[in-house]
């Protein structure tokens, strides 16, 4: 050993080593890359088991996505077969009771009919409405529509019948509540009859909230019906019979309703001239784009009706409360009339009733606007 130089000890050493700073060369008396290769070789286990576990887990995802639509699929064929099942078997039936059961010359309260029309009730409120579509083209084949009347005062809530076949249909208090009846074939369909030996009101349909989007009603007698938030949406209903009938909150955008009457009627069983006439309520209703060419809506309540781009050519307003309307002057001068109507701003229009009022030019001037109740109603 030299003179003069001192040798480092053990503890100077580890000074030294404290002190230096740390480089990617070395770590922990290693060089780093050794460090990685350890760390590599350690993680390929680990990075396959989590290989594995993912493809193990899309795996059992896929094969449970099989099962259950291979699972939905036999659902759907069970069901398809027990629809087909019941139509056939109702059929079966029907054609029993018609040619050995004497159905067709049956009437109301004969054992033969209270069967059938159970039976007819109760399949159609369980069968989709594929199916229902053959039941009720069977029924206006076979003349059970009619006489005898199978469908009237039935309960038919909520039934599925889109497409249905029931022209000429007597439908006199059937209950068609929440009923599909969407593109239903109901031309001169009768939902109206008066009342039975000793009854003082008459049997009429409650179609409330019933969907007859697209449906065809044209002559229907609808007379005294309700169809409160009924969807009328595109409906034919030229030359209708809507006397009296509530038709509040209904959708009947769109509707054709050419030459329909919507004027009030005299309460069954009252002397006229004894009592007023029940108007046809249309409050709240949406009209909008619906075609009210020459149709009869004397009296009847459109507080709070949407007529924006309704057609109005011809229309009878007489009496109609049109109380915060949505209308413009353009459709108003088209109307044949509206002695004695109610404007949207309140205003009752001259009259024989009310002599005093303006008439519809003298209130226009008064209210110096074309624009008779825009914002009003709903949209």
């Amino acid at each position: 050993m030299a003179e003069g130089k001192d040798t480092p000890t053990s503890e100077q050493e580890k000074e030294v080593r404290q002190s230096k700073p740390w480089t990617l060369k070395e770590f922990w008396g290693k060089p780093v890359w050794d460090w990685l290769q350890l760390l590599g070789v350690l993680a390929i286990p680990v990075v396959l088991a989590v290989g594995g576990c993912m493809v193990n887990a899309q795996q059992d995802a896929r094969q449970q996505r099989m099962e259950n639509q291979r699972a939905e699929a036999e659902q759907k064929l069970a069901e398809q077969r027990a629809q087909d099942e019941a139509l056939q078997a109702y059929l079966g039936q029907m054609s029993h009771l018609m040619l050995e059961k004497g159905l067709p010359a049956s009437e109301e309260g004969d054992t033969v009919f209270t069967l059938a029309q159970a039976r007819t009730t109760t399949v159609l409120r369980q069968l989709d409405g594929e199916h229902n579509q053959a039941v009720t083209r069977f029924l206006y084949a076979a003349e059970l529509l009619t006489k005898p009347t199978l469908l009237a005062e039935a309960d038919l809530q909520n039934a599925e019948l889109p497409k249905a076949m029931l022209q000429d249909a007597n439908l006199a208090g059937t209950l068609l509540n929440g009923t599909n009846l969407a593109d239903a074939m109901l031309i001169n369909a009768d939902f109206f009859a008066e009342g039975k030996m000793g009854e003082t009101s008459p049997r009429t349909a409650d179609l409330t909230e019933a969907d007859l989007t697209d449906a065809a009603l044209q002559y229907a007698n609808l007379a005294l019906c309700t169809l409160d938030k009924a969807t009328l949406t595109n409906a034919a209903l030229q030359n209708a019979d809507l006397n009296s009938a509530s038709l509040q909150d209904a959708n009947l955008r769109d509707a054709a309703l050419q030459s329909a009457d919507l004027s009030p009627a005299t309460p069954q069983g009252v002397p006229p001239g004894l009592l007023p006439k029940i108007p046809t309520n249309l409050t709240d209703a949406n009209l909008r784009d619906a075609d009210l060419t020459d149709a009869d809506l004397t009296n009847a309540g459109l507080r709070d009706t949407t007529l924006s781009g309704a057609l109005l050519g011809g229309a009878d307003l007489s009496g109609a409360d049109l109380t915060n309307a949505t209308v413009t002057q353009e459709q108003l001068d088209k109307a044949e009339s509206l002695e004695g109507a109610t404007m949207p701003n309140g205003q009752i229009l001259k009259s024989d009733d009310n002599p005093d009022g303006p008439t519809f030019e003298e209130w226009l001037k008064s209210k110096g606007s074309g624009e008779v109740g825009e914002g009003s109603g709903p949209s």
